[in-house]
């Protein structure tokens, strides 16, 4: 179900702008959000950048989110929302959704995350000033349902550091690092989409924002602003909904096969067969630190064999040693 989408030219009109800021699009995937959907629409309308477009796609909700966006677009005409009949998943959502997109900067907004008032204006003006850069975001700071802070991420931003701008070095940190880069605080240049037919892979079920930023970091740069752009819920209620931890798993280890077999034989791009090993590495150690006990000392063996001398598998083994012989010491 589509509802026609309102010209940019005609919120401009009505929202009268400097001519030289490019117009941004705000794209917002929905599925059984009904308990954080108005908020994270109303922190698109609280922006301090008022002439934007926001397009909302329910993927076949069974709650009442479909009906609450609808209510918000009622009173807003900057807010267009579609639903899709059947159920597709984010990936099949986010194409969906760069295809109606008019803008010229295009943003992400999550449905149960809220974006600090200014992200937008600050995100258009490192995009507008940097030519170079084509993609832009910032912290995320973690709360809990009572809005306490639980942390920020990622560190290399809130340790005041910026993202290489050397593209295999970019590259480099993203496939052996896994992603850091917030997708719920992004904002996408358009000629940086047209590169990428089908930006987000169908197939994917999960980590479709680092397949597509390890794609992206390979051809444009990525800049982070040091400062909180998007407030995320990373409590128990957020956990239960998102944290299937053994599909998170299958689907990182998919990306880094997927994202090595690409570009393997690619000359220009720094993912080779020793780079695919120490990223595996990092995978069986994250896999290894949640699930602990016999398996993850499998996994720790096995991130031994793809990283023999990564830093991180002697670090974990030491954290396994200590936890040994504390329980001896308890026993005793």
């Amino acid at each position: 179900m589509r509802d026609k989408i309102p010209s940019h030219k005609g919120i401009l009109q009505n929202n009268p702008m400097p001519n030289h800021i490019p117009f941004v699009t705000v794209i917002m995937p929905v599925f059984n959000g009904q308990k954080t959907v108005i908020s994270a629409i109303e922190s698109i309308q609280k922006q301090t950048l008022i002439a934007w477009q926001l397009l909302i796609l329910d993927d076949a909700s069974s709650d009442n989110s479909y009906m609450l966006c609808k209510e918000k677009a009622n009173e807003d005409p900057r807010i267009s929302v579609f639903r899709n009949e059947q159920n597709l998943g984010l990936s099949r959502s986010m194409n969906q959704l760069v295809s109606l997109s008019e803008g010229a900067f295009l943003a992400v907004q999550e449905q149960d995350d809220r974006s600090a008032p200014d992200r937008l204006e600050k995100e258009v003006c490192i995009l507008d000033s940097k030519p170079e850069v084509g993609i832009v975001s910032g912290i995320a700071a973690w709360v809990d349902q009572h809005d306490q802070l639980l942390a920020h991420f990622p560190g290399i931003l809130a340790r005041g550091e910026q993202y290489p701008q050397q593209f295999d070095e970019m590259v480099r940190f993203l496939y052996e690092e896994q992603c850091k880069v917030v997708n719920a605080a992004c904002m996408i240049r358009r000629s940086v989409l047209d590169q990428i037919p089908g930006p987000f892979d169908p197939n994917a079920r999960m980590s479709i924002d680092w397949q597509f930023f390890l794609n992206a970091a390979h051809f444009t740069r990525i800049w982070g602003i040091p400062e909180v752009l998007v407030y995320m819920r990373r409590d128990q209620d957020h956990q239960h909904l998102s944290g299937n931890k053994e599909l998170q798993f299958k689907e990182a280890r998919r990306c880094i096969r997927l994202v090595y077999e690409k570009y393997r034989n690619d000359p220009s791009s720094p993912i080779n067969r020793d780079l695919f090993r120490k990223a595996m590495s990092t995978e069986m150690v994250l896999e290894s630190k949640y699930y602990g006990r016999l398996r993850g000392l499998g996994l720790l063996a096995k991130a031994f064999t793809y990283g023999p001398f990564t830093p991180r598998v002697y670090r974990l083994a030491a954290w396994y040693g200590n936890r040994f012989l504390q329980k001896i010491v308890m026993r005793k």
